[in-house]
C-alpha cells in the first residue's frame, strides 16, 4: 500500500471514498470531454422524457381515447408513442457510441496519466513499493473502473433525475399515492446505506488482496532459481493457496454483501408495489380517481422503482470502482522526493569540479548510509570510489544522479546547487553504466538510440564503434535490428554491458559514471571492457565505484569508504605503500589468475587464510594445485544448511550472500563475501553439517578443494595436521561455537 511506506502521509488508516466523492472524481475526469458530455446529457434527457412521457400517455389513451371514444385523440397518442419509440431508438444509439467514447478516452486518460506519475517519482518511491502493487493499479483497479465509466456512472445519473423527475409527476397526478410511493422508495434507499458503506471499505480491502496476490506471483516467477534451487516449490503453492483462499473469502464477503444492497430494495419496492395497487384501486371503486390514473400511476411506479432497482445494480459495480479508483487516486496524489525547485537553473557544461560538502544520507530505514562525507573530483579526472558491500559508494552514485538528494550538505556543480539545477538538464550532461544494465525488448539500434532518441543511425554506429560492439552486432543476421530479448537475455553479459556503454556514450557526455559495470562479468570480459572504459573515458570526468579494486586503480584518485566515510584516500601506489585497509583489501583480492574460465591460486596468497598457515611453500604449491574450478550463475544455491561438506571454497570471483534459518523458520542474512573471501574451512578436517547457506549473488568463480584430497596430503606431513588441528581448536574456543561476524577484508568463520 502507498499509504504503508509514503514519507508522506501519516495516516495509515486509509479514508474509504464516499460514492459523491467517487462521482466527483469521474467529473474531473470527464472535464475534458465537456461537449462530448454534454451530448451525452441531452441525449439522457431525451431518454428521460421518453420514459416519463409514456405513461402519461397511457393515461390519456384510456381516459380521453378509449373511454371517450375520441378517434382523434386515440389517434394522436398512439402516433406520438410510436414516434417517441423512434426517437428514444435514436438517442439510445448516439448514448451507445458515446459511452463507448467517453469510457475509452477517460481510461486512457487515467492510464496515462498514472504512468506519467511513475516517470516522476524518485527512486525512494521505487524502493519502497512491490511492483505487483503498481502493476495491479494499471490492471485490475483500472478493470474495475471501466464498467463505471461506461455506463454506470451515467446510468446512476439518469436513474436518479427519473426518480426526482417521476416522483414531481406522481404528486401532480395523486398526492396521497405519491406520498405512500416516495415513504417505500425512501426506505429503499436508506436501509442498505450502512451496508453500502461497509461494501465501499471490503471493495478497498478486495483491491488491496488482489494487488497482494498479484505481487506473490510476480516474485515467484522471479525468484524460480531459487525456488528450485531450495525445493520451495510446495512451499510456495501452499503459502499462495492460503493468500488465495484469504482473497476468495473477502470475495464472497464482498459479493454477497454487495448482493443484499440491490436485494433490500428490490424487496421494499415489491411490497410498496401492492399497496400502492390497493390504494389506488380503492380510489378507482370510490370514483375518486380514473382507471387511466391509475394506469399512469402504475406505470410511473413501475418505472420509478425500476429506476430504483437500477440504482442498487449500479451501486455494487461504482462501490467495487471505489477501490480502484482511490487506488489509482493514491498514486496520482503522491509526491515525488526530487523535483526541480522553482528556482531551478539549466545546468552548464563542467568546467571546473564537482563537490560533496558536509553530505550525509539516510535510506528510508534509518540506517545511515553516508556520514559527513567531504571531496572533490576534478575535471577530466577519474575517481573511483571503492570498499566492502553497504560502505556508501553505490550511495554516492545515487545522489549524484539526484536520485536521492542529500539529507545534510550540499553538492555542488562548479559552486552550482544540485538541488538547484534542473533534473533533465543534470541528466543530460551525464552517461551511466550499470552493473545490470536493462536493456528493452526492443532492437539493439533502438536500445542504443535510447541515449539519445533524435540521434541519426551514423551517430548509433560511431558509439557502437567506441564500445567496442559494432562489429559483433554487424555478425548477427538482423544486425542492428536484432531484439535483445527481455532484460537483453538474448545477448551475452558482455555484449549487454558493451551496448549499455554505446548508449551511453551517444549522449557524449561530459561526466561518465560507472556503477559496478563490470562486476558480473568473467575476468577476460571485465579486462576487455575496462580497456574500453579507460579509452573512451578520455577528456571526460569519469567517476566509478566498485568494490574490485582491480578495475580502480588506474583512477587518477581512489576513495575508500567504510560504514559511510571516507577512510583513504589517495593514488593506487600510494594506498598500497600505506599498508591500511586498501593495501589488506588488495591482498585479499589478489593472487587469482584467470585462464579461458579457470582459475588459479597463488600457493602464497594460500599462508594468508587461518587454516592453511602453518604450512610451509612445497606444500602449499601442492595444495595449490588440487583446486577445482566451479562456475556458478546468480541466485544459485553452493552450500545448503544441515547438508553435509566436504569441500573448502575460495571466492575467485563473485559475490555470495551467507544465510541462517532462525528459530522461527525465517532467513536471516549474515554475510556478504567477495572476492577473496573462504568459507567452508572446517569441512577439510572435520565432516559436520553445514551451519549456513551459501548463495551467489552474481556470476560466481569458485575454487574448491576436497576433504579427501587435503587429508591425503596431510597424511605425509603429520607435523601440519597437529598444527592445523591445534588451529582450528583456538579459533573455535574464540567462537565460542557461534559464527563470528563477518569482515570482508579478513575472510569469514566456516559456515559449515
Amino acid at each position: 500500500m502507498l499509504t504503508d511506506h509514503s514519507s508522506e502521509k501519516t495516516d495509515l488508516t486509509p479514508q474509504i471514498m464516499s460514492i459523491p466523492s467517487f462521482l466527483a472524481a469521474m467529473y474531473r475526469y470527464l472535464r475534458p470531454y465537456r461537449t462530448h458530455t454534454f451530448l451525452l446529457l441531452l441525449l439522457l434527457l431525451v431518454n428521460l422524457a421518453f420514459t416519463m412521457g409514456w405513461p402519461l400517455g397511457f393515461k390519456f389513451l384510456i381516459d380521453q381515447g378509449i373511454t371517450q371514444k375520441n378517434g382523434h385523440i386515440l389517434f394522436v397518442t398512439l402516433v406520438a408513442l410510436f414516434a417517441g419509440v423512434l426517437i428514444a431508438s435514436a438517442a439510445g444509439v448516439g448514448r451507445g457510441y458515446l459511452y463507448a467514447y467517453l469510457s475509452a478516452n477517460v481510461l486512457k486518460d487515467i492510464r496515462v496519466k498514472a504512468f506519467s506519475q511513475l516517470q516522476k517519482m524518485s527512486m525512494g518511491f521505487y524502493s519502497r513499493m512491490q511492483t505487483g502493487d503498481l502493476m495491479a493499479r494499471f490492471s485490475s483497479d483500472l478493470t474495475a473502473m471501466e464498467n463505471a465509466v461506461t455506463w454506470a456512472a451515467s446510468s446512476l445519473l439518469m436513474h436518479s433525475l427519473s426518480l426526482l423527475i417521476g416522483s414531481i409527476i406522481l404528486f401532480t397526478l395523486e398526492w396521497r399515492l405519491a406520498v405512500l410511493t416516495l415513504s417505500g422508495l425512501a426506505l429503499c434507499v436508506i436501509s442498505p446505506r450502512r451496508l453500502a458503506l461497509r461494501v465501499a471499505q471490503m471493495s478497498y480491502g478486495l483491491k488491496q488482496s488482489e494487488a497482494n496476490l498479484s505481487q506473490t506471483v510476480q516474485e515467484n516467477i522471479v525468484a524460480q532459481p531459487v525456488v528450485k534451487a531450495f525445493g520451495l516449490g510446495k512451499r510456495a503453492e501452499k503459502d499462495f493457496e492460503r493468500e488465495a483462499n484469504d482473497l476468495a473469502h473477502l470475495s464472497l464477503r464482498f459479493s454477497f454483501s454487495a448482493d443484499n444492497v440491490e436485494r433490500i430494495p428490490t424487496t421494499i419496492i415489491f411490497v410498496f408495489e401492492i399497496m400502492v395497487i390497493a390504494a389506488g384501486a380503492l380510489l378507482v371503486y370510490q370514483n375518486r380517481l380514473t382507471l387511466g390514473t391509475l394506469v399512469a400511476l402504475h406505470t410511473l411506479f413501475i418505472h420509478i422503482s425500476f429506476s430504483v432497482e437500477a440504482v442498487t445494480k449500479v451501486l455494487p459495480v461504482i462501490l467495487k470502482s471505489v477501490g480502484g479508483l482511490q487506488r489509482i487516486e493514491e498514486l496520482l496524489e503522491y509526491k515525488p522526493e526530487v523535483v526541480d525547485a522553482r528556482t531551478s537553473s539549466v545546468m552548464p557544461r563542467l568546467s571546473s569540479a564537482i563537490t560533496f560538502r558536509n553530505v550525509g544520507f539516510q535510506y528510508g530505514s534509518g540506517q545511515t548510509a553516508l556520514d559527513n562525507v567531504n571531496f572533490e573530483i576534478a575535471r577530466g579526472s577519474s575517481v573511483a570510489f571503492v570498499g566492502p558491500s553497504g560502505c556508501g559508494k553505490s550511495t554516492i552514485i545515487n545522489l549524484l544522479l539526484r536520485f536521492y538528494d542529500p539529507n545534510s550538505g550540499s553538492i555542488l556543480f562548479d559552486g552550482m546547487d544540485a538541488t538547484h539545477v534542473k533534473l533533465e538538464s543534470l541528466c543530460s550532461h551525464m552517461g551511466v553504466v550499470f552493473q545490470e544494465s536493462f536493456l528493452f525488448n526492443t532492437t539493439i539500434r533502438n536500445n542504443i538510440r535510447l541515449g539519445k532518441p533524435e540521434a541519426s543511425d551514423d551517430e548509433v554506429y560511431v558509439a557502437a564503434r567506441d564500445a567496442g560492439i559494432h562489429e559483433t552486432i554487424l555478425q548477427f543476421p538482423q544486425g542492428y535490428e536484432t531484439f535483445a530479448g527481455e532484460r537483453g537475455t538474448s545477448l551475452s553479459g558482455g555484449q549487454r554491458q558493451r551496448i549499455a556503454i554505446a548508449r551511453a556514450l551517444l549522449r557524449n557526455p561530459e561526466i561518465l559514471i560507472l556503477d559496478e559495470a563490470t562486476s558480473a562479468l568473467d575476468a577476460e570480459t571485465e579486462a576487455a571492457i575496462n580497456q574500453t572504459l579507460e579509452r573512451v573515458g578520455a577528456g571526460r570526468t569519469v567517476i566509478s565505484a566498485t568494490h574490485r579494486l582491480s578495475s580502480a586503480k588506474t583512477a587518477d584518485r581512489i576513495y575508500l569508504l567504510k560504514d559511510g566515510a571516507i577512510v583513504e584516500q589517495g593514488h593506487h601506489e600510494t594506498l598500497l605503500a600505506g599498508n591500511a585497509l586498501y593495501a589488506k583489501l588488495w591482498e585479499k583480492q589478489s593472487g587469482f589468475s584467470f585462464i579461458e574460465g579457470s582459475a588459479q591460486v597463488q600457493a602464497e596468497k594460500l599462508k594468508r587464510y587461518p587454516l592453511l598457515e602453518s604450512m610451509d611453500s612445497n606444500l602449499l604449491e601442492e595444495i595449490a594445485s588440487m583446486f577445482v574450478t566451479e562456475s556458478y550463475p546468480a541466485s544459485r544455491i553452493v552450500v545448503r544448511e544441515g547438508t553435509s561438506g566436504n569441500r573448502f571454497y575460495l571466492i575467485a570471483r563473485g559475490r555470495v550472500a551467507v544465510t541462517k534459518t532462525d528459530e522461527l523458520g525465517k532467513e536471516e542474512k549474515l554475510a556478504i563475501l567477495d572476492d577473496g573471501d573462504y568459507f567452508g574451512e572446517i569441512a577439510l578436517i572435520r565432516n559436520i553439517r553445514r551451519t549456513a547457506t551459501v548463495t551467489t549473488l552474481t556470476p560466481c568463480v569458485l575454487l574448491t578443494l576436497h576433504r579427501e584430497h587435503f587429508r591425503n596430503l596431510l597424511q605425509r606431513a603429520p607435523h601440519v595436521r597437529e598444527a592445523i588441528e591445534k588451529t582450528q581448536v583456538r579459533r573455535e574456543t574464540e567462537n565460542t561455537g557461534r559464527m563470528r561476524p563477518i569482515d570482508s577484508s579478513k575472510g569469514t568463520q566456516d559456515p559449515g
